[in-house]
């Protein structure tokens, strides 16, 4: 009996279920899949952004610190090639940012694409880091944690919005969250009562540099 089942006849018929030329098209599908290749590129930006701090880690006291400028550079090139290439995307408002702290109101998409691309062209422009709300689940994602460090990409609280915008920084927030990302059509806002971020703007004293700017995008859908 055991010597049937482990005859050659089995075997074979295994091997030609496992290697079969479908697998292999399967295979290269989903090593094409763009949402797989972005991660893979985190992935390996992240490992290189690691070696290079152990590299300078006498001079690293933050995310903010002046050593990540010119990895943080590199990023920011990286993604605004891919959103000129891919998605011909323009920015527009960008002038009226303020110069010192504020915080910047965006539609949170399926993935918050327009942000990405408008924080990486802002950083590009001005070389000022625009730090990102996100959500907590974001820290569980694993090879990515250098990325989200160095790009300033963190679920801060309350408290720590509010230090960051007395310091000078700029604060990018998506009140709209998941629920914006996975149920609004047409950009339509689902803030409900979500209004943390404008306590944070009074405490901080940045109401008047409450910003939304407007991201324009042309062929924001995937080229074919």
């Amino acid at each position: 009996m055991l010597q049937n089942l482990i005859s050659f006849p089995y075997l074979e018929e295994y091997l030609s279920s496992v290697v079969h030329p479908w697998w292999f098209r399967k295979l290269l599908i989903l090593l094409c899949s763009l949402m797989i290749d972005i991660y893979l590129v985190g992935c390996a930006c992240s490992f290189g952004l690691y070696v290079y701090k152990k590299l300078n880690k006498h001079q690293e006291t933050g995310p903010d610190s002046k050593i990540w400028k010119k990895p943080r550079k590199f990023i920011s090139h990286i993604v605004d090639i891919y959103g000129k290439i891919w998605h011909g995307y323009e920015v527009t408002g960008m002038e009226h940012l303020p110069k010192g702290p504020g915080i910047i109101i965006y539609h949170h998409g399926v993935a918050p694409l327009g942000y990405s691309l408008f924080a990486a062209r802002y950083f590009l422009e001005t070389g000022r880091l625009c730090f990102s709300l996100i959500h907590h689940l974001g820290n569980w994602i694993p090879g990515l944690q250098m990325v989200f460090y160095v790009s300033g990409l963190k679920s801060y609280n309350k408290a720590e919005i509010v230090e960051m915008m007395k310091k000078g920084h700029l604060m990018g927030i998506a009140p709209g969250g998941a629920r914006e990302a996975l149920f609004s059509h047409d950009y339509g806002i689902m803030w409900e009562k979500r209004t943390g971020f404008a306590q944070a703007a009074l405490e901080a004293k940045v109401v008047s540099d409450l910003c939304a700017i407007c991201i324009a995008f042309t062929n924001i859908l995937d080229k074919t």
